[in-house]
Parts: structure tokens; C-alpha cells; sequence
């Protein structure tokens, strides 16, 4: 029998996850501690993970371990190298969250410029009722037509962010990174030159050497005061403390973020400190999870099983 151990289910939610359960004998937790984790997978032959990280100590006792297929942006957290000298195949599935991912990064810009969680405040608050006028003008607006979107990480999920944002009538500029095929369609430009000519910079790209702090308080200095800041891609990219300063101090007017240095987000993070809270948007890891991106998930998972066990 060949033994599947899904470590941490809850974060596909409610599916159906018979896809896997065909491909052998099924064991499903919700989520997995570091102090479960060596106990769950001992007698497995095959490992599914969401967000778990994995390392040698867990591996070493799972004598029978073939497989393990996770999410490509938890590969970091696998330990490749022991996979590698036991015989132990890590898979990373990518390309099935790239519509939900855009689809987030434009609701977020959408929010962000057009303000409407002040308004629905405005609105469920009970000030518009008490107002003597017709519209509430105290907030300034702009028209996205014309603007310009500074994409970071122009992969297969950030073109599709600049073919949605295109649609729209914003012109799109890209910070070219290394391995990354060029972007013909749209001007690549310097680090400096995007955030100076950015009316919305979203990032997209993964974290790395390259990546990590790219976006500090030297770099939103130079954007307009007008301009906002986005991270759908790696944790660390934009500098967590320094994005609070630039929102508290007016550098920019506006964030949006949806990956963490420390998931979930701890009490004291200091996201919490941003003065005005309207001024970012903080959401929990959830662009990539649409229903239709998750049921895709669980079939990819799936065909990487049933590829390996009649390879």
C-alpha cells in the first residue's frame, strides 16, 4: 500500500481531496506541528504539504519516504539536500494560482485609490446619515487611466497583473530580475526609475538574495506622495518597518500586503502600528486561494503522485 500523509489539509479549506486519496491510503491532518511532524510521516511513502517546513530530522525516520510534494514557495523550507542524497524526490507545484493572485493584487490597488473602505465607514458609521449633503468630498480620489504600475517580478503572475491593469488604461513599467525572460510587451526600467515613476509598484517576484529589502525607506523616498506599495510575492521584500515609517511619515499614501516575514502575524508585529490603519490593507496569505486555485491544486498534487508511482 502506498501511504500519502497530507500534513496541514485546513489550508485548502473545504475540498474534496479524493483526487489524492485515488492515488493510495490517505491520512489527513489539519495542520502539522514541528513536535508532530516526525511521528506523522515515519511510516509514509509519499509527504503533502501546503506551508510546512520539512527537515532532515523529520526525514531521517521515514525509512519508507519516496515523495514529497509541496507548494513551490515552500521549497525553501524543505531540506533539499538530505532529499537528494536519500533518494527522496521533492516536487514544488506552480502556475495554479496565477489568475487569483492577480485578481487580488488589482482588487487591492482598486481599494487603495478609490478609498471605499473610508467610505463604507463613512456610510455603516452612521456619518453620512448625520451629513446635509448628498456625497461625502472629504476624501481625495484618482482616476487610474493614465497612471502607471511598477511590477516587481514580471513572472507569468505579474504579466497577468499587467495584461488586467492594461485593460484598465494604466501604462506599465517592470524592474527586470535576474532569470527573469524579458517582458517585450511593457518598458523595463531601474529600481529607481520604477519607484519614481510608479503610481501603484506591486511586487510579485520571490524571495531571495536579489529580493530581500529591496523596497526600504531609501527606495519609497523617492515615489510620489500619492503612490502606493503592494507585496503579493515574497515575505521581506518590502521592508515591514520601514513601510510603517513611510506610511506614518507620508512618504506614501498607501499599502497593501498579503505575505509576512512571520506567518500567521504575530500580536506585535509592527503592522499594527501604522497610524491610521485605512492606510494599508493586510490580508492572511489568501491571493493565491481561490476555490477554482485550490481545486486545481488538489488535482496537480494528484498527477505528481500518480506520475511517480508508474513512472
Amino acid at each position: 500500500m502506498f501511504n500519502i500523509v497530507f500534513l496541514d489539509a485546513d489550508s485548502l479549506g473545504m475540498l474534496d481531496l479524493s483526487p489524492i486519496a485515488e492515488q493510495g491510503a490517505l491520512m489527513v491532518y489539519a495542520s502539522s506541528g514541528a513536535l508532530d511532524l516526525t511521528e506523522r510521516i515515519k511510516n509514509c511513502e509519499c509527504v503533502v504539504a501546503s506551508h510546512v517546513p520539512i527537515r532532515a530530522i523529520n526525514m531521517e525516520r521515514a525509512r519508507n519516504l519516496k515523495l514529497i510534494v509541496t507548494i513551490d514557495s515552500n521549497i525553501p523550507n524543505i531540506d533539499l539536500e538530505y532529499a537528494s542524497q536519500n533518494g527522496i524526490k521533492v516536487v514544488g507545484i506552480t502556475g495554479f494560482a496565477m489568475n487569483s493572485i492577480a485578481q487580488c493584487t488589482v482588487a487591492a490597488m482598486l481599494n487603495l485609490v478609490c478609498k471605499f473602505h473610508y467610505f463604507d465607514k463613512s456610510v455603516k458609521s452612521g456619518a453620512y446619515s448625520r451629513s446635509h449633503s448628498f456625497t461625502d468630498s472629504s476624501q481625495n480620489f484618482f482616476d487610474i487611466v493614465g497612471k502607471t504600475w511598477g511590477i516587481i517580478g514580471m513572472n507569468k503572475i505579474g504579466c497577468k497583473v499587467a495584461e488586467m491593469a492594461t485593460t484598465l488604461g494604466m501604462k506599465i513599467i517592470y524592474y527586470p530580475l535576474r532569470d527573469e525572460e524579458p517582458a517585450e510587451s511593457y518598458e523595463a526600467v531601474t529600481m529607481e526609475d520604477l519607484m519614481r515613476r510608479s503610481d501603484v509598484v506591486s511586487v510579485h517576484a520571490p524571495a531571495n538574495s536579489q529580493t530581500i529589502n529591496l523596497i526600504t525607506n531609501k527606495m519609497m523616498k523617492l515615489m510620489r506622495p500619492t503612490a502606493c506599495v503592494m507585496n503579493f510575492g515574497g515575505a521581506g521584500i518590502i521592508n515591514e518597518e520601514d513601510l510603517v515609517q513611510c506610511l506614518n511619515d507620508y512618504t506614501i499614501s498607501g499599502a497593501a500586503c498579503d505575505t509576512y516575514t512571520q506567518e500567521p502575524l504575530p500580536f506585535n508585529h509592527p503592522y499594527f502600528q501604522v497610524n491610521d490603519p485605512d492606510k494599508i490593507i493586510l490580508t492572511p496569505h489568501i491571493s493565491w486561494a481561490s476555490y477554482e486555485s485550490r481545486v486545481e491544486l488538489v488535482k496537480m498534487i494528484a498527477k505528481e503522485i500518480k506520475a511517480f508511482r508508474t513512472k
